[in-house]
């Protein structure tokens, strides 16, 4: 019995893994944008964020032998935000450019497709966190880590246009509020692993409310 519960427990993980960034990514189309032709368009950067998941797969266990294993302190902090949020975003950030450049003419456009190729890329990423992680981190890699996926792919997805379109001082504000984020998102593996788990979900709760809040509040122009 309890053999069965741990492989309909590990398939229900798996799926939502695999449909979560997707399906929220759908939700923020339907809540936030208008116009059928999106979901036809963006099928494409989707697919490809996921393919580029491959190379990086293997700059990832290559990077990973660099930063220690450990479980507590700055140390631990430091390294749970580089392999978990800011090499992630570098390398899509990167690649995305390369892929979606062409939809740099409108801010809009260009949000649309960095965010579908950031959904395409974490939804399989996740896949190789669930995997390469101790069971100890269930909460954080099923739950905690995968919202900080999809708060920080809003945010950079809409980050990134504006750095294009801005000028000088602005543009550097911009590009140092990027790349804080990951650091400032690391906080929650860092409480969680240190048992302040409330205080892990709330702040997760709060990025996640921000990065739709942001969207909504401010949505990308059309030109």
């Amino acid at each position: 019995m309890y053999e069965a519960c741990k492989i309909w427990y590990f398939c229900g993980m798996t799926l939502f893994l695999i449909v979560g960034m997707p399906v929220f990514f759908i939700a923020l189309l339907h809540l936030f944008f208008s116009g059928s032709f999106y979901g036809r368009e963006l099928v494409a950067p989707l697919g490809i964020g996921a393919l580029w998941f491959f190379p990086f797969c293997l700059l990832y266990a290559l990077f990973a032998n660099f930063v220690p294993l450990v479980y507590g302190g700055t140390a631990f902090y430091f390294s749970r935000t580089a392999l978990d949020l800011a090499f992630p975003l570098l390398f899509c950030i990167i690649t995305g450019l390369v892929t979606c450049r062409r939809q740099r003419g409108s801010c809009k456009e260009f949000f649309l497709h960095l965010t579908a190729f950031f959904t395409g890329f974490f939804m399989l990423f996740a896949q190789y966190v669930r995997i390469a992680f101790p069971e100890w981190y269930a909460e954080y890699m099923y739950f905690l880590l995968p919202l900080l996926w999809m708060a920080l792919s809003v945010c950079a997805a809409f980050l990134v246009p504006l750095i294009y379109s801005v000028p000088g001082v602005l543009r550097f504000a911009l590009v140092v509020i990027l790349a804080a984020l990951p650091f400032a998102m690391g906080v929650v593996p860092y409480l969680y692993a240190m048992n302040y788990g409330i205080a892990s979900w709330i702040l997760t709760g709060v990025f996640f409310a921000a990065a739709l809040l942001l969207v909504w509040r401010v949505p990308p122009r059309e030109n």
